[in-house]
């Protein structure tokens, strides 16, 4: 998704027409970029599902993002 975004908003044209500059483009990436199982894990214990399970996932979408910031930003820089 991340990569859509930037790829759609740099070759659009919308960057020109939105006005906002390049920092604000960038926290918007990163913020598409973040871990999102964080509801999963509050969820599954509410409800009385496997929350072990959830955690793992949580745990994993975390590691995955601590990864993928730099690789955001500098394919944000090259592009």
């Amino acid at each position: 998704m991340p990569l859509a975004f930037i790829f759609l908003y740099k070759f659009s044209g919308i960057a020109k027409l939105s006005g906002l500059s390049e920092d604000i483009l960038l926290i918007a990436i990163l913020s598409v970029s973040t871990p999102t199982a964080s509801t999963v894990t509050q969820l599954s214990q509410l409800f009385g599902a496997d929350a072990a399970y959830a955690n793992v996932i949580n745990l994993t979408t975390t590691v995955l993002y601590i990864a993928t910031i730099p690789l955001m930003t500098a394919l944000y820089q090259i592009i």
